[in-house]
């Protein structure tokens, strides 16, 4: 199955956490964020886990980072509920991304299996843990640039993975 990609324009993330509001009114933006999701989401057939999940917050302003995961919840619920697993469920990897421009939500759902080309990260503790699965020629396309460039860039199912080589430098 390939990726599903939707866009809600209009549909606006906030920092929660910052919103100084009455409850009510915190609670009626998170049903909506959720039941709008999920109305959308319902209209498509939803890939079997394991699964790579981006919720990206289009606005005008910027959140810090813990702020953005935190207004994506609700996607998250709406999202995790059309997947049809919890929200922390081990075969799904979330990331929430944020850009500039006219205010909405796009959410790309990426199947992942050893068996197709494709790519995810997981946080194991410390440490990010980056796996692709390429085909013979682009390893061996690869294996190539990093033998005759200094620099090589890998972009594969929404991941973009710059190597580089260390210079030495004599004192």
């Amino acid at each position: 199955m390939s990726e599903v990609r939707i866009a809600i324009p209009g549909l606006k993330l906030v920092s929660e956490a910052n919103a100084h509001e009455h409850f009510r009114v915190r609670a009626k933006r998170a049903a909506e964020q959720n039941t709008i999701a999920g109305l959308v989401l319902r209209t498509l057939k939803a890939p079997p886990a394991p699964c790579d999940v981006r919720i990206v917050r289009v606005s005008r302003s910027r959140l810090d980072t813990d702020n953005l995961q935190g207004s994506a919840k609700h996607v998250r619920d709406a999202v995790a509920r059309w997947l049809g697993v919890d929200d922390r469920d081990p075969r799904v990897t979330w990331h929430v991304g944020q850009e500039s421009g006219a205010t909405a939500v796009r959410i790309v759902v990426r199947p992942w299996s050893l068996d197709a080309v494709g790519a995810r990260s997981t946080v194991e503790g410390e440490t990010v843990r980056v796996e692709a699965v390429l085909t013979a020629s682009q390893r061996t396309a690869l294996a190539r640039q990093l033998l005759d460039h200094p620099e090589v860039d890998v972009a594969l199912a929404g991941f973009r993975l710059t190597l580089h080589t260390a210079t030495t430098r004599t004192p």
